[in-house]
């Protein structure tokens, strides 16, 4: 919702201010940009959110006198469909926690004194 109207006041301003170069390609820009969202962020999210939604109705309407194998097997099927949904959630975010090496080469030098002496003792260094 909020794209959709950030998208219209932007391409109505270049409607006003008869920019049509500016709203022909702001139109077909926002309308890639739109596909590509609904493409592979939208529409994969919403499948395994709705896989999540029937397994979680399965689940809830199993009878009390279901057998244990079926309950852990309808348990089964809810963990998997929750693993899958959070895992796309938090698959970005788990690079960020990694730990790992950081060696010298990996990092910013710093830089003393006036820039054109920190330059060369750069240059000296490697």
């Amino acid at each position: 919702i909020h794209w959709v109207y950030l998208i219209t006041t932007l391409l109505l301003a270049f409607y006003r201010d008869q920019a049509w170069a500016f709203l022909c390609l702001g139109t077909v820009l926002s309308l890639l940009f739109s596909l590509f969202n609904y493409a592979l962020c939208l529409k994969p999210f919403y499948k395994k959110f709705v896989k999540f939604l029937h397994v979680s109705a399965e689940y809830e309407s199993l009878p009390a006198d279901a057998s244990a194998d079926r309950r852990r097997s309808s348990v089964m099927q809810l963990d998997l469909a929750r693993a899958e949904l959070l895992e796309a959630e938090l698959a970005d975010f788990q690079s960020l926690f990694q730990k790992r090496e950081v060696t010298r080469r990996q990092s910013v030098p710093v830089l003393r004194g006036g820039r054109r002496g920190s330059l060369l003792r750069l240059q000296l260094q490697q």
